[in-house]
């Protein structure tokens, strides 16, 4: 669900700049009472919001929370998330920034966890999983699909057709500009232009893209 009202409590994990982005699109979105961090090494309040514990404190916590997970490693994502994933109490909710546009709702779908930061651009036929960033000014073009806890930064094009394998890291203004397809955990670097698939666990970067490892 996306933001309901009825969930009184927002605990983002991170309370880096990913974790204080969500934290704006969470205020501004107002569906919750309270927001809080959840940190291993913050202790002070960041931006005037608290920080509730740390990830052990919340795998074992005893309340109902929901919790965004503000990583933008996705090995590291997926590892806090094992973890979190014991506690039934705990729910993870997708959230979109008011300004992202998704062109035809009914025919996109977005995972648990996931976030959508402001100006992204989703088209439709598209599938995002669990877990998913994508950040600032991304586009998302028809029958892409986007795996499991993969990260995609800020200013990305993604064009329609394109499959992307779960925990895949695409950099910073990097375009995708035919129906390619990326490994499980294959890392895309900033600029890069990529119009061939990439195996899994490969590091690609350069216009056009080759391998660098």
């Amino acid at each position: 669900m996306i933001g309901d009202a009825n969930h009184m409590t927002l605990l983002i994990v991170g309370a880096g700049g990913l974790g204080r982005e969500v934290a704006a699109t969470a205020l501004a979105l107002g569906n919750w009472n309270e927001i809080a961090f959840v940190d291993d090494n913050a202790t002070e309040p960041v931006n005037g919001l608290s920080i509730w514990g740390d990830v052990a404190d919340l795998s074992t916590a005893e309340g109902h929370y929901e919790v965004m997970i503000a990583i933008g490693n996705p090995s590291l994502k997926r590892s806090i998330h094992e973890r979190l994933k014991k506690n039934e109490k705990l729910t993870f909710p997708t959230i979109v920034h008011p300004n992202a546009r998704i062109h035809w709702p009914e025919y996109v779908h977005l995972g648990n966890g996931t976030y959508i930061a402001d100006g992204t651009i989703i088209t439709t036929n598209v599938r995002i999983g669990d877990f998913v960033l994508i950040n600032l000014g991304c586009t998302v073009g028809h029958d892409t699909t986007i795996g499991d806890y993969s990260c995609i930064m800020p200013s990305a094009n993604i064009s329609g057709g394109a499959t992307l394998e779960e925990e895949v890291y695409i950099g910073t203004g990097a375009k995708l500009i035919k129906a390619t397809k990326l490994g499980r955990g294959c890392v895309v670097g900033a600029g890069a232009v990529v119009n061939i698939d990439i195996p899994i666990n490969e590091t690609w970067g350069g216009v056009p893209a080759k391998p660098l490892k």
